[in-house]
């Protein structure tokens, strides 16, 4: 042991390279972008400087610009998913994600006979998918193309596979070397160029800390970008309150999913009515084709054995929300007491100041103001029942 220790300080003083240093040298970000600086400098030509260092690709960047084209993204399902991108749809429980998401993969599948299509369900049993592609009356199926890949967790096997944990960050990586070992082996010669993942919510089970979602999404823009695969993921959220229009940050679970999707989709029920719109929170591929407020309107139907939506139109989302803006007591100043009564119910629903502010389009200081009022108002009544009395003025 003394020996081999005197070796290699004898190989340190010498200058001899152990036989470890076959290992690539660059480690950091710093070192590779030292050795772009210095390795580049006399490397340019007529189409500018390029280098590949490590996983960075280098280039001069008027020829970045010159040879990158702004081909429009092909729309897989309006402004809501593209082709080459992650986009995430998410909403409450029971609102009708996986139907939606299930009426997208059919048609997408039927568009691209060339690609595979595989679909992840996480959560739904077969015969649970089945009865929302079966119609009964004339125990007809629903017809599905063959690149349409149906995938779900065996769990039966689950105790088969080598080293498998049931631990969340075991098994969110269980899961997603198998989703790579079905997008490499594709099937009858077909490439996997979709993919749906319903959904992210039982997949990344404690997807709220980043040691676990965070190679996930890694994972997901590496095949993006090396593969062109396309993803859409479905995500659970705690309910939104009625009165509160859709924003980004109703997104659960941790901001790196935010922050590495592409499009960012928000589905709500419509107020007063079964049915749900669709809200774009964030699209880096493309313009939006809706106006800033509008929102997508569905509708629930059955069309012979298949379960899916209809559209009914682009709506404003104001439209879709609860409509506080007449006067419904009829007592002088109506308007300013249904708007404080609004502002009362939202804050015992946990909404914060600039939530209401923003829901209500009105400012801060003003929900600051008439939450203030309430509460002398509050203690001034015995019974707590006089905050917002039938007659006389408003607050």
């Amino acid at each position: 042991m003394e020996k081999k220790k005197d070796d290699a300080a004898q190989e340190r003083q010498e200058g001899v390279t152990p036989a470890k240093e076959e290992l690539p040298k660059v480690k950091k970000i710093a070192e590779l972008i030292e050795r772009m600086t210095h390795e580049g400098v006399e490397s340019c030509g007529c189409d500018g400087y390029e280098g590949h260092f490590g996983l960075l690709h280098a280039q001069n960047m008027g020829a970045v610009l010159r040879q990158t084209s702004l081909v429009p993204a092909e729309e897989l399902f309006r402004d809501f998913w593209y082709k080459g991108t992650v986009s995430v749809l998410f909403g409450d429980n029971g609102i009708g994600k996986s139907v939606l998401a299930m009426q997208i993969a059919k048609t997408v599948a039927e568009a691209h006979p060339d690609e595979l299509l595989v679909y992840l369900d996480t959560e739904m049993t077969r015969r649970q998918m089945k009865r929302r592609c079966h119609d009964a009356e004339t125990g007809e199926d629903a017809a599905f193309p063959d690149n349409f890949l149906y995938v779900n967790p065996d769990w039966e096997g689950l105790d088969t596979i080598e080293g498998a944990r049931t631990s969340n960050k075991k098994l969110e990586t269980l899961f997603r070397e198998s989703l790579q070992e079905v997008i490499d082996t594709g099937q009858k010669g077909l490439d996997v160029g979709y993919v749906v993942i319903d959904n992210l919510s039982s997949l990344l089970p404690d997807g709220v800390k980043a040691a676990v979602v965070t190679p996930f999404m890694t994972w997901l823009n590496q095949m993006k970008q090396s593969r062109g695969t396309s993803f859409l993921l479905l995500s659970h959220t705690p309910k939104v309150p009625d009165y509160e229009p859709l924003h980004k940050n109703h997104l659960s679970g941790s901001k790196r999913v935010s922050d590495a999707a592409d499009v960012i989709v928000g589905m709500k029920r419509v107020w007063g009515s079964k049915d749900v719109y669709l809200k774009t929170l964030k699209n880096r591929e493309s313009e939006d084709t809706l106006l800033p407020g509008e929102v997508m309107r569905l509708r629930m139907a059955r069309h012979g054995a298949m379960l899916s939506f209809d559209e009914v139109g682009v709506v404003k989302e104001t439209e879709c929300l609860p409509d506080f803006g007449a006067s419904q007591t009829g007592h002088k100043g109506g308007q300013a007491g249904d708007r404080n009564r609004l502002i009362h119910e939202m804050s015992r629903q946990g909404m914060s100041e600039r939530a209401i502010a923003r829901a209500l389009n009105i400012s801060p200081s003003t929900v600051n103001t008439v939450k203030r009022q309430m509460l002398a108002r509050s203690e001034r009544a015995p019974d707590g029942n006089a905050l917002f009395p039938e007659t006389g003025s408003a607050l």
